[in-house]
């Protein structure tokens, strides 16, 4: 009987998550091949790096150009743009596959995380379901960004990393320091995920478990020594340009002291939960939008609270309530180092991966792009503060338990219309005015139109351009002709061709016009 208990709840929980890919998919997918909202100077920047990498053979550790830039993403996007036939939207459509990796990711990291929770596959749903379905990692996904890349190979490295706490197996600490490696190839801000992983691992090592200590620290040592390994390439190349590995976080922090770090770091807190608090960059974000989203912020807020609860209530709690309850498990196993770590991890990296957005106080504070890295322990912590805010309604209004087959009905229910609900916000933002001059959408309706003329119309023609940017990344990434164009920048008005014709493109919305 309990076999099949398992069985039942193994298939519908796999249904559910695959049901919550499908809507994650549409979400990022449909429309991908639109430049709606045009395509940003950053955007452009990576189409030109990653065809350096598809076309000409470029092999680089570390961009130099455009401030310094990971190449995680644009050795991954290179055969996606190479499928696309050069497309641009092609290097949308390798975020959006990579935004789907994470979903799943995700999904397993957070079963992994609560491995000896009774209602871990609910936790991990709704983990999975706010990341499909929440506007940040949906624009994330859809749109050309490296730093999309940093929280999924985060959750990658998490899920091996737990996956061989809970087993033991060797084979799962290796692929963990593979990943740990590589996320110092995702984005800037992966800097400081050493450090909820070392919080982590220092609590698991330093409480009773069921494999010895000495086992447990071998197997550490040997996934630190593979992430070293992998990290190498990288840390020589800053060993010997360590001017580049801090130039970017001199820019954007300057010479600010502690109390403004720290006022900072509350305003990204505040960014994550609470509405009209969230990033005001129209390029990121639904203006003022929390990260968590209006609908999952209450989850989160309650995950918070419930992580320091001790296991004894938290285990009382569970009794009342059994919704996806896995039948292996009960409240008197809860009680694991594991269990701690976990803890250990979701609250230290809530902490730390809002850093690199509280120093840079020159900038946007918040900023979802520079504490993107915390998407990978707030989601968990959603789930579990949905269960949570869940079982205590159940206790104190004293609902009786739901039949499985009901909550799968609630649960499909709750995925069709947040993800309605998703794409109608997402459809109203890409297509606004904001955003249009925001993501260089007059650059990119230039470059589309001198890709459009024919050879015979321009060829003895003189163009030019009026831009913002000297030699603008957006129209060298949409147009052959980028070598004929003739720039005008600060405000520059119509010029007489010296000789034959001339055209001038005077973008609407250039400085000084």
């Amino acid at each position: 009987m309990a076999r099949m208990l398992r069985r039942s709840s193994a298939r519908a929980t796999m249904w559910l998550a695959t049901l919550i890919l499908l809507a994650a998919a549409l979400l990022r997918l449909t429309d991908i091949t639109t430049l709606a909202h045009g395509l940003h100077y950053d955007e452009a920047a990576y189409v030109l790096n990653i065809r350096d990498i598809a076309y000409h053979g470029d092999r680089p550790i570390f961009v130099r150009a455009f401030v310094g830039r990971e190449v995680g993403f644009l050795y991954w996007a290179a055969p996606w743009l190479i499928m696309a036939g050069d497309a641009t939207w092609g290097i949308r459509l390798a975020s959006a596959m990579l935004s789907l990796i994470g979903v799943a990711a995700t999904f397993s990291l957070t079963r992994s995380l609560f491995a000896k929770h009774p209602q871990r596959d609910t936790i991990a749903l709704i983990a999975a379901l706010w990341l499909a379905v929440s506007i940040a990692p949906l624009i994330f996904g859809r749109y050309v960004y490296r730093a999309g890349s940093q929280p999924v190979v985060q959750a990658l490295a998490l899920m091996a990393l737990w996956r061989g706490m809970n087993t033991g197996r060797w084979r799962w600490f290796v692929a963990a320091g593979v990943f740990l490696g590589l996320v110092a190839y995702t984005y800037l801000a992966a800097r400081l995920f050493p450090i909820p992983v070392a919080v982590a691992l220092l609590t698991w090592l330093a409480l009773p478990a069921q494999l010895g200590r000495g086992p447990r620290l071998a197997r550490v040592g040997v996934m630190g020594l593979v992430a070293a390994l992998v990290f190498a390439p990288l840390g020589w190349f800053f060993i010997q340009n360590p001017d580049i590995f801090a130039a970017r976080l001199d820019q954007v922090s300057g010479s600010a002291g502690w109390r403004e770090v720290a006022w900072a770091w509350w305003q990204c807190w505040r960014g994550l939960f609470l509405p009209s608090f969230g990033d005001p960059n129209v390029r990121y974000n639904l203006p003022d939008v929390p990260v968590s989203g209006e609908i999952f912020s209450l989850f989160g807020l309650i995950g918070v609270i419930a992580l320091f609860i001790p296991h004894k209530k938290t285990s009382e709690v569970l009794k009342t309530s059994e919704v996806y309850t896995h039948p292996a498990t009960t409240s008197k196993n809860l009680k694991t180092s594991e269990i701690y770590a976990t803890r250990a991890l979701l609250l230290s990296g809530l902490v730390v991966m809002l850093v690199p957005s509280a120093l840079a106080v020159k900038d946007i504070v918040p900023s979802n792009i520079r504490m993107i890295g915390v998407w990978t322990f707030l989601a968990p912590v959603i789930g579990y503060g949905g269960v949570t805010l869940w079982n205590m309604a159940s206790r104190l209004l004293k609902i009786r338990p739901i039949h499985p087959r009901w909550l799968q009905i609630g649960l499909i229910g709750a995925l069709l219309a947040t993800s309605l609900s998703a794409w109608s916000r997402y459809s109203r933002w890409n297509h606004s005015l904001d955003l249009f001059v925001a993501t260089d959408g007059n650059m990119t309706v230039i470059g589309q139109d001198l890709q459009r003329r024919s050879d015979a119309n321009l060829k003895n023609t003189s163009l030019y351009v009026a831009s913002i940017h000297y030699q603008s990344p957006t129209v060298a990434a949409l147009t052959q002709r980028f070598a004929q164009v003739k720039w005008l920048t600060g405000g520059g008005g119509p010029v007489p061709a010296p000789k034959g014709d001339g055209v001038d493109f005077l973008p609407p919305f250039v400085a000084g016009s």
